[in-house]
């Protein structure tokens, strides 16, 4: 069972399990449910968080390897060695 709302420009179906479900009848697919929306939400926060973590010791590392190579170099300037011509 079907039924097509013109004001909204959706098919509204019953599914197997009763459930009434929005379709775009343009596509032929289902809308997420608002539970739906709230977990793919959930989700790409949860993806952007982890991204931003991993930046986060990106720059950190990168931090440490920059330091150690301005105390590598100034310990070769202590030993009379031009860390420039190396």
């Amino acid at each position: 069972m079907s039924v097509f709302s013109q004001v909204l420009g959706l098919e509204l179906r019953r599914q197997q399990d009763g459930e009434m479900r929005f379709y775009d009848p343009a596509t032929d697919q289902k809308l997420r449910s608002t539970a739906e929306f709230a977990a793919a939400k959930l989700e790409a926060e949860r993806a952007k968080s982890l991204a931003e973590q991993g930046q986060f010791t990106a720059e950190q590392a990168k931090f440490a390897a920059e330091q150690r190579a301005s105390k590598l170099a100034d310990k070769l300037c202590e030993l009379g060695i031009d860390p420039e011509n190396l």
